[in-house]
């Protein structure tokens, strides 16, 4: 009989099977090896002044705004893939498991960019189209 090893379980990885299903690929790395790449700051040539006030009303009211829009929790039952950048995806995973605070996982946070958007740009888009299909004829 073969001896099994002790393995790490990566727990946020089994919250991410969970609630979003299984990922295509996972590579066999475990946790301790598992780095964030460091985020690249590029320095201005005009100086920057910190500013240890409280942010204003407009800006305030501005997060307030972003956090209720892009961070809830939603079910998507009828889910499809989608697929980003490696780079892409981890920025999205920070975003959603720190800002988001545990309302939000990296498919709702997603769904709502996209579901914004569309509503944003709704009749852009629309113009593109008929634009576009119009030509194709």
């Amino acid at each position: 009989m073969a001896k099994k090893g002790n393995k790490t379980i990566d727990e946020n990885f089994m919250k991410e099977i969970i609630s979003q299903g299984l990922p295509i690929k996972q590579e066999d790395v475990s946790v301790k090896e598992r780095t964030i790449p460091a985020i690249k700051v590029e320095q201005s040539s005009s100086p920057i002044i910190k500013n240890n006030s409280m942010p204003t009303p407009d800006l305030q009211n501005n997060i307030a705004n972003y956090e209720e829009t892009f961070f809830h929790k939603m079910e998507l039952p009828d889910r499809r893939s989608v697929y980003v950048s490696n780079s892409t995806h981890e920025k999205l995973t920070r975003i959603a498991t720190i800002l988001g605070m545990g309302k939000a996982t990296v498919s709702s946070y997603v769904e709502s960019i996209i579901q914004h958007h569309f509503d944003k740009h709704k009749d852009e888009i629309n113009e593109l189209y008929k634009k576009y299909m119009e030509n194709l004829l």
